[in-house]
């Protein structure tokens, strides 16, 4: 029994099946690429490709966030985190707290697509909206 290939294949795909619903494992973004190939068997080639990189430290309602979050740097009144923080301290910053950071990203992309969605109203393509999507967010480790 232990020795037939399929057996042992089956029970591997059936005790890994958990893993399917784990972000950022290898079995949930094997999953998310079958799901992908069959929207475009359904839909055909997508029409846009949209591309967002955080740049934290010069975000300055995130900085301002992030310094009202934090106990670093409480001496300096920050009106304008970009103007009167240097850029080693606004790296502290984030670094500090990257949950907060994923957590704003996570609501600007949100923000983003609702817009790109939405009817006319605060569509910036007008009449055109995004209908089907594919979303990846990756978050690169930790040097």
């Amino acid at each position: 029994m232990l020795e037939d290939r399929n057996f042992m294949d089956d029970c591997i795909d059936k005790n890994f099946v958990f893993l399917k619903s784990i972000p950022n494992s290898i079995q949930y973004w094997m999953a998310r690429k079958k799901d992908l190939f069959a929207m475009l068997r359904q839909l055909g080639k997508p029409t846009v490709f949209f591309t967002i990189s955080a740049n934290e430290i010069k975000w300055p309602k995130l900085l301002k966030i992030l310094h009202d979050l934090s106990d670093s740097f409480k001496d300096i009144r920050v009106e304008d985190p970009l103007v009167n923080l240097n850029r080693s301290q606004r790296s502290h910053l984030v670094n500090e707290d990257p949950v907060t950071c994923c957590v704003y990203f996570n609501k600007l992309v949100d923000t983003i697509m609702a817009m790109l969605q939405a009817k006319m109203t605060y569509n910036p393509f007008g009449p055109y909206r995004v209908l089907d999507y594919f979303l990846r967010i990756e978050v690169p480790a930790p040097r």
